[in-house]
């Protein structure tokens, strides 16, 4: 992290500017596009980075906004294409992340629980994406650490055992990745 933000220090200082001109010209694309769904995935692409980027400079209540905005432009809908599934599981997990490192721990809970359920959705109807089963194992294994964190002992050593069953299914999937 460190370095990440050592990097972004070396950028331009007006990168953070010009990221924001990108997310809001893609929230009027969006807007005036409400029913494309390309549009509402480079909107939700657009935003994810600008989160990322104010995670790495330390601006948490900056990226739960942008994160929150990105919520908001998308919700849930069986018509969704798998690819703004995805995205909006991303956006979901990076706004749990900055909710618990914010200490809003039920908040963080909720959105694990919703980031999972974007990703079972796209592991069920293409079971072939094996990165989402590395998503869906990564965000239950924050979730039971989010649980942990809220004295839910039984429910985050189900979490994890869950983890461990989609981590097995990847592997064998994919026996090459065992190492």
């Amino acid at each position: 992290r460190i370095r990440a933000r050592a990097a972004l220090d070396r950028q331009d200082p007006k990168m953070l500017d010009y990221l924001q001109k990108s997310v809001d010209a893609h929230r009027r694309l969006a807007a005036a596009l409400p029913d494309d769904s390309q549009a509402k995935t480079q909107t939700l692409s657009a935003e994810l980075m600008a989160a990322s980027v104010q995670i790495l400079t330390g601006d948490l209540p900056g990226a739960e906004k942008t994160l929150q905005q990105a919520k908001d432009l998308s919700p849930a809908s069986p018509d969704d294409s798998l690819a703004l599934t995805r995205l909006r599981g991303l956006v979901l997990t990076e706004l749990a992340r900055v909710y618990r490192r914010r200490d809003h721990v039920a908040a963080a809970e909720a959105e694990y629980q919703e980031a999972l359920s974007a990703y079972k959705k796209i592991a069920l109807a293409s079971p072939e994406i094996l990165v989402i089963h590395l998503e869906m194992a990564r965000a239950e294994t924050e979730l039971a650490r989010t649980l942990l964190l809220a004295g839910k002992k039984e429910p985050a050593r189900k979490q994890l055992e869950s983890a461990r069953r989609t981590i097995q299914e990847l592997l064998k999937k994919e026996p090459a990745n065992e190492d």
